[in-house]
């Protein structure tokens, strides 16, 4: 039996960092999937983006995004993670928050004149949370590897962005 702080082999050690990594992955997923539908049910209400497709269109991007995200991390639970599957997964999450930044641009730009000042707040702190993620992802997967500055600033970012 292995202490649950990682003490004893070396396989145990790494089993339980594997799983804390894979549930904070599969937290942050979630967290990602909450925020992109409660934009998505933003637009549907407040603007005539159905009638054109557009609607239909950024929920399939967003959705297929989330999907292969999911996949990929069910994957990573079935093989263990590569090299290749990681750079995979850090793509996956950089095109969620590339898909949240097109939801939280369609939000405010579809928005009435009256409505705009209301909603800035949240555009404003979607807008910061998603964009920290893209700087987050795009330099990972651009260098190969996570600054551990910015990965341990990633929480107070977004718990600031909040509005």
């Amino acid at each position: 039996m292995q202490p649950l702080n990682g003490g004893g082999t070396d396989r145990g050690a790494r089993d339980h960092s594997t799983w804390s990594s894979d549930a904070a992955t599969l937290a942050d997923l979630l967290r990602y999937a909450l925020w992109l539908t409660f934009l998505l049910s933003l637009l549907k209400s407040s603007s005539g983006l159905s009638r054109h497709g557009t609607l239909k269109a950024l929920a399939g991007a967003s959705g297929l995004a989330w999907a292969v995200s999911l996949g990929l991390l069910l994957l990573a639970w079935g093989r263990g993670a590569g090299d290749e599957l990681g750079r995979a997964q850090i793509a996956s999450a950089l095109a969620l928050a590339v898909c949240g930044l097109l939801l939280v641009e369609q939000l405010f730009r579809n928005l009435g004149e009256g409505s705009r000042w209301n909603a800035k707040p949240v555009c404003l702190g979607l807008g910061c949370l998603f964009g920290f993620d893209l700087y987050l992802y795009g330099e990972g997967l651009l260098f190969g590897r996570f600054e551990e500055d910015v990965l341990s600033f990633r929480s107070v970012a977004h718990a600031l962005a909040l509005p």
